[in-house]
């Protein structure tokens, strides 16, 4: 059975129901939010989208959490501490020069976690530890152990081996663009978010109208709502799960540490 997701027209009229009737030009039917052109309206829906997926991302809903391995990553070409690898949309700075693989997830918002082992083995993955600022300039080992998310790129120490690298991240999930159903007829893929996808339509008509002061309120309050779809979640903010099980480092003792992802 197909989950419940309701349509895009839902938050459209949710949208409508809290303007009321404060925008002249709104309309209830067809999917018009602006008036003028289908695409406007279509846009705004858009961008009130992905600023609920960015929001959710950074509360790490696991709804818009994937997860990809990078098999044989190659080790860097080069022994200087100096030199760091890093991957991005182009492909894989290796040291001397950028091959076609691996890449990163075209979907890709932001990521959370990577592990690695060595390449050829059926070791378990080791977490690597994010870093804030810079690599330091250390001797090349057999494990990468650190990472560090700048510019869109992932960066890397280089190991001395081929590696697998396991990356947990926020994936964007498609616009609304017609297709066989008119955008404004598809499901939205995220369970019970007609509050805060709403509020976001409504966040775009006010910033569109300069009224930034309602905009910020709706902001406000879409944060919020937001917040209440991450409590339904095992893994939000609300989680049941033990605070002090969330904060240990992850381990093979820790419920969801470093296993082999499958296939």
């Amino acid at each position: 059975m197909a989950a419940p997701f309701d349509a895009v027209i839902v938050a459209i009229n949710s949208a409508n129901v809290r303007l009321n009737g404060k925008v002249e030009t709104l309309q209830a039917i067809g999917g018009q939010l602006v008036g003028n052109t289908n695409s406007f309206s279509q846009q705004a829906v858009n961008n009130a989208w992905r600023k609920l997926q960015a929001k959710l991302a950074d509360l790490r809903y696991s709804d818009i959490q994937a997860e990809v391995v990078f098999t044989a990553v190659p080790a860097n070409t080069s022994a200087d501490p100096m030199v760091q690898v890093y991957i991005d949309n182009a492909g894989y700075y290796n040291g001397s020069t950028v091959v076609a693989a691996p890449v990163l997830p075209a979907t890709l918002i932001r990521p959370y976690e990577l592990s690695e082992r060595q390449n050829g083995t059926t070791a378990l993955f080791t977490g690597m530890d994010p870093l804030l600022y810079s690599i330091p300039r250390v001797p090349k080992a057999v494990w990468n152990r650190q990472w560090l998310w700048r510019n869109t790129k992932f960066y890397m120490p280089g190991a001395t081996v081929a590696t697998d690298i396991a990356m947990t991240y926020a994936a964007l999930k498609p616009d609304f663009l017609d297709a066989t159903l008119p955008w404004f007829q598809q499901d939205i893929p995220i369970l019970n978010c007609i509050d805060a996808f709403a509020d976001y339509i409504c966040r775009e008509i006010y910033v569109a109208r300069g009224n930034m002061a309602a905009a910020a309120a709706l902001q406000q309050s879409a944060e919020y709502n937001a917040t209440l779809i991450c409590n339904q979640d095992a893994v939000g903010a609300g989680s049941i799960a033990k605070s002090s099980e969330r904060g240990k480092m992850r381990d093979q003792y820790t419920p969801g540490g470093p296993v082999a992802p499958s296939a």
